[in-house]
C-alpha cells in the first residue's frame, strides 16, 4: 500500500486505463502502484537526485524529469530504464507527452 505519510510526492499521474499510478518525489525513486488497492508494484530507480515530474507516455512507458537535469524513460512492464536524455541546463520541472513519439520537457 502507498504510505503517503512517509513519502513526499512532487507529482502523481494515472495511466490511460486508470489501473496504474506513478508518483515521484524527493528520494530519486518513482513508485508504480495499483489504483484499486494502492499496492506498490515497482520502484523505478535511476535518477541521481530528486524526481520533480512524471507522466505516462502510453500505458507501459513513463517519462520522468529531475533535479539531476535528466529526462528518463521507463518500461513499466520490465521495470527498467529505457533511456535517459541529458543536456538540460537546469533541473527538469515538467514532462508531458505531446504525441506518441514526442515529449515536452521544461
Amino acid at each position: 500500500m502507498v504510505d503517503l505519510a512517509h513519502f513526499q510526492a512532487s507529482c502523481l499521474a494515472i495511466n490511460h486505463s486508470g489501473q496504474l499510478g506513478v508518483s515521484c518525489g524527493d528520494n530519486s525513486v518513482l513508485r508504480v502502484w495499483g489504483t484499486d488497492d494502492g499496492e506498490i508494484l515497482r520502484d523505478l530507480q535511476g535518477h541521481r537526485l530528486d524526481v520533480n515530474t512524471c507522466c505516462w507516455a502510453g500505458d507501459a512507458v513513463i517519462a520522468s524529469g529531475g533535479t539531476d537535469m535528466r529526462v528518463c524513460l521507463w518500461g513499466v512492464t520490465e521495470g527498467v530504464q529505457l533511456g535517459a536524455m541529458t543536456g538540460h541546463s537546469g533541473g527538469v520541472m515538467c514532462v508531458r507527452p505531446v504525441s506518441a513519439q514526442q515529449l515536452v520537457c521544461m
